[in-house]
């Protein structure tokens, strides 16, 4: 795992705007305007928001509502050492008595599904001293993936333009 600072609003809006612009009316992106900053695995990070914004795509086609996605993003409430990013969706939800499960690898509600994405994301979130909770979203009615990560504090020689590694290593490529 290669940790290096990162500025997550622009990380989730380089990964989830592509995606929005394919589904306009269906995913919706809600993040702060000020930067937050964590220490994070590119990578790994894109695979997992990835697989959620995936999974709740799915779910939410499921639904009895139009399909919607959101993706926001929020200092925790309870610490402010922390952010909390949530994929939301308006499909039929984790039911309560699957909740404990969905985590677990090979654990899977979708037909066909291998029940290792959620496995994989939790791993992620732990690997970067956070947690990830499921629950009813209060906004669409569907799901709720909530992923909570540590802030970092950084310095302005961390943020300046030639010492900031690009999120994405093949966009460092010649020719890229």
């Amino acid at each position: 795992m290669s940790r290096q600072p990162l500025e997550l609003c622009a990380f989730v809006r380089r990964v989830v705007e592509p995606l929005q612009r394919q589904r306009p009316s269906v995913l919706q992106l809600v993040l702060p305007t000020q930067p937050i900053w964590i220490e994070g695995d590119a990578l790994l990070l894109e695979h997992a928001l990835l697989n959620l914004v995936s999974n709740a795509e799915h779910w939410a086609a499921q639904g009895s509502r139009a399909p919607r996605v959101q993706v926001s993003m929020a200092r925790a409430t309870s610490a402010e050492q922390e952010v909390e990013l949530e994929v939301a969706d308006s499909g039929p939800g984790v039911p309560i008595d699957q909740r404990d499960q969905v985590f677990n690898a090979f654990f899977s509600a979708k037909d066909g599904g291998m029940g290792m994405g959620l496995a994989i994301c939790r791993s992620v979130v732990e690997a970067h001293h956070g947690h990830i909770e499921v629950d009813t979203s209060t906004s669409l009615g569907g799901a709720s993936f909530l992923l909570v990560l540590p802030l970092i504090a950084v310095t302005a020689a961390q943020v300046a333009p030639a010492s900031q590694p690009s999120a994405f290593p093949w966009d460092d490529l010649p020719g890229a």
